[in-house]
């Protein structure tokens, strides 16, 4: 009776360890830009690396949509890159410090490039 206990138990241990490692991951990023600016995305990471995730950045006149499709760790930090859901599907990249702190948004269009800095928080589930 023990060794039946102990094996289920060892087998609900692997079956939780199994789905924690191919568990999506949830990353939530807001940002607060200079201008009234903010950002706000919410992406996931599938355990075998796809990526799907949306954000939009708003204005005091306008608000913009966006697609994110990759999401680069490294110490401290998180890079979500995509395009604007507008024609031309311009590129952007955000880099943001890990769990909050410093912020920066990039992205061009027509030719132009254009950095802002701010501050917001990550979270990863």
């Amino acid at each position: 009776m023990q060794r039946i206990i102990a094996l289920t138990v060892a087998i609900f241990l692997a079956s939780s360890l199994a789905y924690a490692a191919t568990a999506p991951k949830k990353v939530v990023v807001t940002t607060t830009l200079p201008g009234g600016m903010k950002i706000s995305t919410t992406t996931t990471v599938a355990a075998n690396g796809s990526v799907t995730g949306s954000g939009q950045i708003t204005g005091p006149q306008f608000r913009y949509s966006f697609a994110v499709t990759r999401v680069v760790t490294a110490k401290g930090t998180v890079t979500l890159s995509g395009h604007f859901n507008v024609p031309g599907n311009p590129a952007f990249t955000l880099t943001a410090t890990v769990p909050s702190g410093g912020q920066t948004f990039k992205y061009s269009i027509y030719g132009q490039s254009f950095t802002y800095t701010g501050s917001g928080t990550v979270s990863i589930h």
